[in-house]
């Protein structure tokens, strides 16, 4: 008789790993607990403009984009943003677009600092994308901000799937990212650079 389920055992987790595919999968649950990095220099002010996804974990949603961009204009000053995020089709070169939404949520700091205090640490932002056909909503945790320059900023969110979990991982600036300032940057997103997809190279600039 038991047999009989592993058919449906082999298929239920080969479509999971399929699903999870270009994702960095691992078989668990998300962390019970998650908590912004402290810091008064990443504000609701200077979040928004114009970032560059210098690297990120790789996922299935504009797995085929490069030259990616994430544009936010404000809604509602500290509390909800618009959110448009643009690249270029890596064999094609047609420009790519996504809209959506950011939304705050946690226990939001004031107006002009976004995680100002450990206390507030547990703010997190909300990004709601649609990709034309569906519509996803993941909590991103800010990770690190670069208090020398605080357009640069990692984003940590995890989603619970059949049998394990997905983490995605954004590395965003508003400015040229190189040198110590990028290997900085990759020490704090805690995945190897093997392990990271590039999508903003030279000649997107």
């Amino acid at each position: 008789m038991k047999q009989q389920f592993w058919p449906l055992i082999t298929l239920l987790l080969t479509a999971t790993l399929k699903s999870s595919r270009s994702q960095v999968f691992s078989v668990g649950q998300c962390p019970t607990t998650l908590t912004s990095t402290s810091t008064e220099l990443l504000t609701f002010t200077n979040l928004v403009g114009t970032w560059r996804e210098i690297a990120r974990t790789p996922f299935t949603e504009r797995h085929s984009w490069t030259c990616v961009t994430y544009t936010v204009a404000v809604v509602v000053g500290g509390t909800s943003y618009s959110l448009t995020i643009t690249g270029k089709n890596k064999l094609t070169l047609t420009t790519m677009t996504n809209t959506g939404t950011i939304t705050v949520g946690g226990t939001p700091a004031s107006m002009t600092g976004m995680a100002a205090t450990a206390a507030e640490a547990t703010t997190y932002l909300i990004f709601s994308v649609n990709n034309g056909i569906t519509t996803q909503t993941l909590n991103y945790y800010i990770r690190y901000v670069d208090n020398a320059d605080p357009t640069v900023m990692i984003l940590y969110a995890c989603e619970n799937v059949l049998f394990g979990y997905k983490e995605y991982v954004l590395i965003l600036a508003k400015d040229t990212l190189t040198g110590t300032a990028l290997q900085t940057a990759y020490s704090y997103a805690g995945y190897p650079k093997g392990s990271l997809s590039f999508n903003f190279k030279q000649d997107c600039y």
